[in-house]
């Protein structure tokens, strides 16, 4: 329930968030520690049960305090109310969804899901889109009467976006509460001041809440929460004692001494209060006692050891995300071998494999502390490596020396975010804007989002540096600019629009694109018939693993809903009932069959609902064929009878086939209009290919044979290639006469005789064709 609805995005966002809540959530085998805080739920389900109670909440409290902890385990309560509609989204350094572009869309994909409806997931959806439908989707009541509450964990940790008056609506609507957390920021005396850069001054409006430390009893209740041998800890008063003296009551001391604990679980028993006397407490107390044991384990290669851990721990607590190997290797100069040794101590603050997911601190304030310990200068030394990194990967791209499937993942998602923290000027800003980071941004994520929030942030800088000229009254520097963000913008918008479905099945099975990227290019589709038409291509014309056929059809489905053409909407139905999840079959057919029944096309109705049949009782079935071939021998229209004939007949026994074939054709030969022919000879081709292409030649309009050709191909047995080459030779030579639009339109529907014809080389030659071609000349 956390996640209902995050899943449906292009990104796997919604891993990231389970695996947030694991942090916090613990397993039988791996406990996480957790008590002491019944005060602070009790005061959390107050303001949530009273209705005249402010509609905002602001947690706040030092880095550590256990905020996120505390929210994991209330919202775990809150689901088991009926009347409530959780939304939770984490913003978490180490768990990369601190970007904008995660935090937004995770906020307004699962606030549609709570509506019934379906993200708008275009190549243009940037973060002030996803902002905007946040915030519209908080205003429009749920259809299922409840209220929402929306918690919204570490305001802090935001990376390239900053929480202010326009992050929820003012005033809310009466039906959503908000509960938002964040650590003190410098010179912060309490949560209010979160208030006031909230805009939450007023009291009607928000309420500020303050965490404080465990107390002692607090702290034994942790203890308790991870089960024998920790729990018997509470009888010795004299450890318990220590152990709050060293911890002060601190939640992220706490858990990093439990941690301790639980690794030498087997000497708890023994643990005497001695035994933690001569620590000092706090962070402080806690890591001079780690580094005093660390020299002692390396004795004489202390110096070279401590120096590349305290590496690692610098580079780390100035990063904005996690960092793979690659990254440490490229801003530490470390050998692989030096890393490696380096990471082995701190494999219970660190976290990560350096692969799948990069190194990060466990809890964002062990980089805060770490970083705190480094001069200005220091700090400005290592936001400079960052920066040049940056730089050079932006003009490797542009270059052509670096291609963007190896451009490092941490600066194209954290590069834009670093130029932001230090104040980077518009024109530096600007070098975003450029072919080569978009191909990085599409190389790493399938889409252009990433890419369009950098573009935004430039803009932003642009327009800037143009109010101030205008203040002055100077003229403007940045219109130029400006016009080429607005260009980038509308340019990419246009793309998704443009593809075909048919392309984006080639260029998946050319390996051109994965999966994820095609399933992402299909979904930002902006026509929603055109939408669901490359979603059902891809479920039926790929081998696709069953999660993700799961997804897709789950995404067709939601997008028939917006579809008006009665017609276009039965049909994809149709195609889309054997893939939907079973539970949702009958649904999906009853829909289906509704639909036809209102289509007052014959033709096209029977030919759904002969699509439909498999999914009917048999003496359904057979009640729908007796109908259709009455009324196809009713027809007066000779090309309409034809082309009905033709898409009975593969739903009929051999022996009445052949003769409804027969008539077929016999109609189709009496047909005088080409486009009419065009039509029944396509219906009839997965039938009688041979007899169809040897009457394509008859057809005298050269435009009718690309539609039949495309329908041909799959049936064609090779010994036929000669004769469908003579048609598809003298077919190229007259869409060369067209204009470029008109010409990839039609070839994208000739995609089957190209692979027909020339197998995946010509795939491969023909896409590589129209990427030289529409760049020589765009």
């Amino acid at each position: 329930l956390y996640l209902d609805g995050v899943g449906s995005l292009p990104f796997d966002y919604a891993g990231r968030i389970e695996n947030f809540l694991g942090e916090y959530l613990g397993t039988t085998k791996a406990p996480v520690p957790f008590g002491g805080r019944e005060r602070d739920l009790k005061a959390l389900d107050s303001w949530l049960e009273d209705p005249a109670a402010p509609p905002y909440l602001m947690m706040a409290a030092p880095a550590g305090r256990g905020k996120s902890a505390l929210l994991v385990r209330w919202t775990r309560q809150v689901l088991a109310r009926a009347n409530i509609a959780l939304v939770f989204v984490p913003i978490s350094i180490r768990f990369r969804t601190n970007l904008s572009g995660v935090t937004f869309a995770a906020l307004a994909a699962r606030l549609a899901r709570l509506h019934g409806e379906k993200i708008p997931d275009t190549p243009s959806t940037s973060v002030e889109t996803w902002r905007g439908l946040v915030t519209e989707y908080l205003r429009r009541p749920l259809p299922s009467g409840e209220n929402i509450l929306v918690v919204l964990d570490g305001l802090d940790e935001a990376a390239d976006w900053e929480a202010g008056p326009d992050l929820f609506p003012i005033p809310p609507p009466d039906h959503v509460r908000v509960v938002a957390s964040a650590r003190y920021r410098a010179g912060d005396e309490d949560a209010r001041d979160w208030l006031r850069r909230l805009g939450w001054e007023r009291q009607d409006l928000a309420t500020s809440y303050d965490l404080d430390k465990l107390t002692k009893d607090g702290m034994v209740l942790a203890l308790e929460s991870m089960g024998c041998p920790l729990d018997q800890l509470g009888a010795k008063i004299d450890v318990v004692s220590e152990l709050y003296r060293l911890t002060e009551g601190d939640p992220l001391l706490v858990r990093l001494y439990v941690d301790d604990l639980w690794t030498h679980r087997d000497m708890v028993e023994s643990l005497k209060p001695e035994d933690l006397g001569t620590m000092k407490p706090g962070l402080k107390g806690y890591f001079d006692r780690w580094w005093e044991d660390q020299r002692k384990l390396w004795r004489d290669t202390s110096p070279l050891k401590e120096a590349n851990v305290q590496v690692l721990l610098n580079v780390l607590a100035c990063a904005l995300g996690p960092l793979d190997q690659e990254a440490l290797l490229h801003l530490t100069n470390l050998s692989s071998w030096d890393r490696e040794e380096a990471l082995r101590p701190l494999d219970r603050f660190v976290i990560g494999d350096g692969k799948t997911n990069g190194y990060i601190f466990s809890h964002p304030r062990l980089g805060y502390y770490f970083k705190d310990r480094l001069s200005k200068r220091e700090q400005q030394n290592w936001e400079e490596k960052f920066l040049d990194w940056g730089r050079d990967t932006v003009q490797a791209l542009e270059q052509g020396t670096l291609t963007p499937s190896k451009a490092p993942t941490y600066i194209v998602q954290y590069y834009g975010a670093h130029l932001e923290r230090s104040h980077a000027p518009a024109e530096t800003l600007l070098t975003l804007v450029c072919q080569g980071w978009s191909n990085a941004w599409e190389a790493l994520e399938g889409s252009f989002a990433g890419f369009l929030s950098d573009v935004d942030r430039a803009w932003k800088a642009a327009e800037c540096e143009n109010e101030q000229a205008n203040a002055k009254g100077e003229i403007a520097p940045r219109i130029g600019d400006e016009i080429r963000c607005a260009l980038v913008r509308a340019s990419i918008n246009s793309l998704a629009s443009n593809l075909p479905a048919s392309l984006i099945i080639q260029l998946i099975r050319l390996n051109k694109w994965t999966l994820n990227q095609g399933f992402s290019y299909a979904r930002q589709i902006p026509d929603v018939v055109r939408r669901s038409e490359a979603l059902m291509s891809i479920i039926t014309d790929l081998e696709v693993p069953d999660h993700y056929r799961a997804k897709m059809a789950d995404n067709a489905f939601i997008s028939t809903q917006a579809i008006r053409d009665i017609e276009k909407r039965a049909s994809i139905l149709a195609r889309l009932v054997p893939h939907i999840a079973r539970s949702d079959q009958k649904q999906v057919l009853q829909q289906a069959l509704a639909a036809a029944q209102e289509i007052e096309n014959i033709l096209a109705r029977t030919a759904i609902l002969m699509a439909l049949a498999p999914h009917m009782t048999e003496t359904d079935q057979e009640q729908v064929l007796q109908q259709a071939l009455a009324a196809a021998q009713r027809i007066d229209s000779i090309p309409a009878r034809a082309e009905l004939l033709a898409t009975l007949v593969p739903y009929l026994a051999p022996p009445e086939r052949e003769m409804i074939l027969q008539q077929a054709f016999i109609a189709v030969q009496a047909i005088r209009d080409n486009e009419q022919r065009a039509r029944a000879l396509t219906a009839l081709a997965p039938c009688a290919p041979e007899k169809v292409l040897i009457a394509v030649h008859k057809i005298e309009d050269t435009e009718a044979p690309a539609v039949i050709l495309s329908a041909l191909a799959p049936h064609l047995p090779l010994t036929m290639n000669c004769c469908l080459y003579l048609i598809w030779r003298s077919l190229l030579h007259y869409l060369s006469t067209s204009t470029r639009k008109e010409f990839l339109t039609e070839l994208s529907t000739l995609i089957p005789v190209i692979e027909k014809l020339g197998r995946a080389r010509a795939l491969d030659t023909t896409f590589h064709a129209i990427q030289d071609v529409t760049t020589w000349w765009p």
